[in-house]
């Protein structure tokens, strides 16, 4: 959902941003959210910004970086190469490299990016390479796409117009330096320069080859790495009615850079604990801190008593360009209760291959543990292990053991105890 209103209370504290206002004489509408934050960083601006919804997150950015095609005697060694920008927040199977025939227009195939090596990462692109004989030498053109949306439409030797396919309609982009029956083996033709989009680069070549690797004369450069912004307001105060022992669950991702510390500046009838594993580290002053470098943060909010609770909150964020978050879910009142009772429910699946869930409910907060063991009653590995707020959980076991090495078939004890609480079960691992 892209956030388009801000409301706020005029001469309050904090403000609150919904997706339909509630308008009154001290309401005023505020165009843009974006403008507001920004705004309220470069003034100084610190509290209470209440997002309830998302902000779109970091926009694909993907380029072709290298290829091969022809050279001297038989053609060997043909290669593509993809450069793709945080990768860890896609999925790669959604990028898509298709070669278009230059006379027929058409597709001569298609190789969907998890079907590429993964080479180096630098600044936070990684390389991809695959090998695919049989790229045909005269005009030929490459496309990249995310999930059908073109992103990339480059070819060599001559422009033509793409008929279907993620290119369809359109014409493509000639990379001005092509190969031939004379081109060294172990050769390509490259984006070489600095910056952080493929349009940032020119092509030269051919130059010695490097799939998987930085070209010769390249640099990925991050515009916003290095960029540390100062605490910004990205949550306001969450209140409303409730009975206690509820809580809620809400993760934190900064899209495009890092979650450095995360403070609490009030917390009224609140109780905040990390979901995170491991946890990240409460300090003085409602200060937390992630175990290492990360985009993401899982909290749990649980009501204490009474019927108002708040919580206000700044994150400081570095890499990072907009000094924007999301939040999901919205924080919202009342909070679901906590589970009447400490409770061990079934895995599913059961019996399984490679992993199986397994579900668990906390009905006040201890210290916990949700271990498997075998028959003989010997430990096979722990999955979780430490104080916890009341809630319901899953934990996953991926049939290994406490080194990481697969375990065989065969039936499995998992238990659980938190205080006074015990509970075993069996699942059944067939490989």
């Amino acid at each position: 959902m892209i956030l388009q209103t801000l409301c706020y209370t005029s001469g309050a504290t904090y403000f609150a941003y919904v997706p339909s206002c509630i308008h009154g004489p001290n309401l005023q509408i505020i165009s843009s959210l974006r403008a507001e934050a920004r705004r309220l960083r470069l003034t100084g601006g610190r509290r209470g910004l209440l997002l309830l919804g998302a902000l779109p997150a970091r926009a694909q950015n993907a380029w072709i970086n290298e290829f091969h095609y022809d050279n001297t005697g038989a053609d060997t060694g043909e290669f593509i190469e993809v450069v793709l920008q945080d990768a860890g927040s896609f999925t790669l199977s959604d990028f898509t490299v298709t070669r278009y025939d230059g006379d027929a227009l058409t597709s001569d195939g298609s190789h969907n990016l998890s079907t590429f090596t993964e080479g180096v990462t630098v600044g936070g692109f990684t390389v991809y390479s695959r090998a695919i004989s049989g790229i045909e030498n005269g005009k030929e053109g490459i496309a990249l796409d995310f999930q059908g949306v073109l992103l990339e439409f480059l070819c060599y030797e001559g422009t033509f117009t793409a008929s279907g396919g993620p290119a369809d309609g359109v014409t493509c982009t000639d990379v001005g330096v092509s190969e031939s029956g004379s081109t060294p083996v172990g050769t390509s033709l490259q984006r070489t320069g600095t910056g952080a989009t493929g349009s940032d680069f020119v092509w030269v070549g051919p130059q010695a080859e490097s799939p998987g690797d930085v070209n010769s004369g390249q640099t990925l450069a991050d515009p916003c790495a290095g960029n540390q912004l100062p605490f910004l307001s990205t949550l306001g105060a969450i209140q409303g009615s409730g009975t206690g022992n509820a809580f809620r669950d809400v993760t934190f991702t900064d899209p495009d850079g890092l979650l450095t510390e995360v403070r609490f500046l009030t917390l009224q009838n609140i109780v905040v604990s990390s979901l995170d594993a491991p946890p990240w580290t409460e300090g003085p002053a409602g200060t937390w801190t992630p175990p290492g470098n990360t985009a993401t943060a899982q909290f749990r909010f649980s009501q204490e008593t009474g019927n108002t609770a708040k919580a206000i909150f700044e994150a400081l964020l570095t890499d990072d360009c907009d000094g924007q978050i999301n939040i999901d879910p919205a924080m919202a009142w009342p909070l679901p209760d906590a589970p009447a009772a400490f409770a061990l429910r079934g895995n599913y699946p059961n019996p399984f291959n490679p992993s199986t869930t397994i579900r668990f409910e906390v009905a006040a907060s201890a210290p916990v543990r949700v271990a498997v063991y075998d028959l003989l009653g010997r430990l096979v590995k722990p999955l979780v292990d430490r104080p916890m707020a009341p809630g319901a959980f899953a934990v996953t076991w991926d049939g290994t053991d406490a080194s990481g090495a697969d375990v065989g078939s065969g039936v499995y004890l998992y238990r659980m105890t938190a205080g006074d609480y015990t509970a075993t079960r069996v699942m059944t691992l067939l490989r």
